[in-house]
């Protein structure tokens, strides 16, 4: 059976079942998260949700956002606070980012964004690694980029990269983790053909944790 490693997960590998792992980048433009969160309802899909708080922390109903998530089967990670290049900031400022995350989360909802985390940027070095790794998180990137974070994205270019590979349809391996962003208007119009594409190939939808305890338990390959 494997075990826990601290190794940044790109993709689970040995599920027992076709699936995927949607994780959602969120904290900005509140009002479109909670669009989004009314779309994976409508859809039935549950996702890792990477909050960064500082705009969630503002907002007279951001604890209600945190639960609301929560409620609706999400499950809560790790993005920081304000969203900075981790890379050029002290060792207290990359500890104090993740700690205020956990702090909200925790007063919202009695919870902890545990184990999973995501850099702003990506950017990481080994000192950022070391901090991740005394705070219990693991570092999650991702295997397929939607591009929605992009300048001037529309929704069919999101879906396009999502189901096409240099033009061709993209062979999706279970177990991928795709990458979203809540602040985007155009994943409304996007996310349910991305669904819809990806349930007609046969593959479900988990989270992360869902995903990796899935994986642990499936019997080994054999020889």
């Amino acid at each position: 059976m494997p075990t826990w490693t601290w190794r940044r997960l790109h993709r689970v590998q040995g599920l027992d079942v076709p699936a995927v792992i949607f994780t959602l980048d969120v904290g900005a433009r509140v009002a479109t998260l909670e669009k989004v969160l009314d779309v994976l309802h409508r859809e039935e899909v549950h996702t890792t949700v990477f909050l960064y708080t500082a705009e969630l922390a503002e907002s007279p109903h951001g604890a209600d956002v945190i639960r609301r998530i929560v409620a609706d089967g999400h499950e809560l990670a790790n993005h920081t606070r304000s969203h900075s290049d981790l890379t050029k900031v002290s060792r207290e400022e990359v500890g104090a980012e993740l700690d205020a995350v956990d702090e909200l989360v925790h007063g919202a909802t009695g919870g902890t964004t545990k184990p999973f985390f995501r850099e702003p940027f990506l950017a990481s070095n080994d000192e950022t690694d070391r901090i991740v790794r005394e705070r219990c998180y693991r570092s999650i990137w991702f295997t397929v980029d939607t591009g929605d974070w992009q300048k001037g994205r529309t929704s069919a270019d999101i879906v396009r990269a999502v189901l096409e590979d240099h033009d061709k349809p993209r062979k999706i391996e279970s177990g991928s983790i795709f990458i979203f962003h809540g602040s985007q208007a155009e994943n409304l119009t996007a996310l349910p053909t991305i669904i819809a594409s990806l349930k007609s190939q046969g593959f479900a939808f988990l989270t992360l944790g869902e995903a990796l305890r899935r994986a642990h338990s499936s019997p080994p390959a054999p020889k």
